[in-house]
């Protein structure tokens, strides 16, 4: 009767609190479920950086392109 019962998933008293902590405990070191979405943070953060480094680095140059235009109009009328 324990072994059915063991198989169903039925409790059946055998199993001591230490067995029971020692798979709780092995189980939480197996799952890596969070460190993968901390890596996939930090991936998201570095894309962020680069992005605001590209947009700083273009919008400087616009804006001197910009002006140089805005010039060269006013000079023409």
């Amino acid at each position: 009767m324990s072994l059915e019962r063991h198989a169903a998933g039925i409790p059946c008293g055998e199993h001591s609190l230490e067995d029971k902590m020692s798979k709780f405990v092995t189980q939480f070191l197996n799952d890596e479920s969070g460190a993968t979405a901390i890596e996939y943070g930090l991936i998201v953060a570095l894309i962020a950086v680069v992005i605001i480094g590209a947009v700083g680095a273009i919008g400087g140059t616009m804006k001197s392109k910009f002006q140089e235009v805005d010039t060269e109009m006013n000079a023409a009328r």
